[in-house]
């Protein structure tokens, strides 16, 4: 709380620009080589990583070395999905833990910290990814709505992050936020009843 305090921010915008990476933004960090094989690590909803192989089959754990395998590839890669599955269990329930509470008291988040810290995050995005957001063209639009003076389930521009980290609104178009949106994870209850239904076939 200080720390935030002392940069003007909230404990839980000081959250959202202190998650980890768990060195996943290196060219190359999301896959696991095997020399003859490759594997590529994904996310399940929990945050904890599983392995996809060629026929795009999930693993919860790497499979034993072959003889067409490089023994020493086979052991470095082994060694790192343990440090992952770590690193990323000692978190995940922490970061669910936040964007329930963002979701219940419909924290806004600024869309350029929306970009960096939940988009396009490297590990934060597997999480983000998952979510239906809303956009408002500010922080009074917002405000306006939150008292129901304003706008209504109907004018909150919907969207999601789509695997590559750009941004698709409900008719999978792309969607841009500009530096003034503020953007918030919705409830199904803040979502028409229309538009709730099509974001679930989605």
């Amino acid at each position: 709380d200080t720390i935030a305090y002392a940069r003007g921010l909230t404990a839980d915008e000081l959250a959202d620009r202190l998650v980890p990476t768990l060195g996943l933004e290196e060219d190359g960090a999301n896959k696991l080589d095997f020399g003859a094989r490759s594997f590529e690590i994904v996310f399940g909803e929990d945050l904890l990583p599983k392995v996809k192989d060629a026929d795009g089959k999930l693993h919860a754990d790497l499979p034993k070395p072959n003889k067409s395998d490089d023994k020493d590839l086979a052991k470095v890669a082994k060694t790192r999905l343990s440090a992952l599955k770590k690193d990323a269990r000692m978190t995940a329930s922490l970061q669910i833990a936040r964007m329930e509470r963002a979701m219940r008291t419909m924290r806004p988040i600024a869309g350029s910290v929306f970009l960096t810290c939940f988009a396009t995050h490297p590990w934060m995005s597997h999480l983000a990814r998952r979510f239906v957001w809303g956009a408002f063209p500010s922080q009074d639009a917002l405000t306006s709505s939150s008292r129901g003076d304003g706008a209504s389930k109907t004018t909150i521009k919907t969207f999601r992050v789509a695997e590559d980290g750009s941004l698709a609104d409900i008719e999978d178009q792309p969607f841009t936020l500009t530096p003034e949106s503020v953007v918030v994870l919705l409830h199904p209850l803040a979502i028409a009843k229309e538009e709730l239904e099509r974001w679930g076939q989605i």
